[in-house]
């Protein structure tokens, strides 16, 4: 969101433990992070400003929003699925939310 354009060759480094500790407090920074420059835009420039996802397909901050959630429902629907194949539990607000 801070270059409005999608580059999917763009990576992240590894979280710096891969303990559960390590791996919350690293997605907590991108969760921080996203929230940071998803505030930096008034509601107008969420609608009209322009996000380029290549091949000449550009969309809206807000509509590029939507496309996110969507696919965090979608993983979090699969993870789902796995987590109780390995018979692991799920939070009660992973219950009401996902499941």
């Amino acid at each position: 969101f801070r270059s409005l354009i999608l580059d999917f060759e763009e990576h992240r480094p590894a979280p710096p433990a891969l303990d559960i500790a390590g791996l919350r407090g690293w997605y907590e920074s991108l969760d921080h992070e996203l929230e940071q420059g998803i505030a930096g835009f008034g509601d107008d420039e969420l609608a009209e400003k322009q996000v380029d996802r290549g091949g000449n397909f550009r969309i809206s901050i807000r509509a590029n929003l939507d496309i996110y959630k969507e696919a965090l429902i979608i993983f979090y629907g699969k993870a789902t699925v796995y987590l109780k194949l390995l018979g692991k539990a799920r939070s009660e607000q992973w219950e009401e939310w996902i499941s």
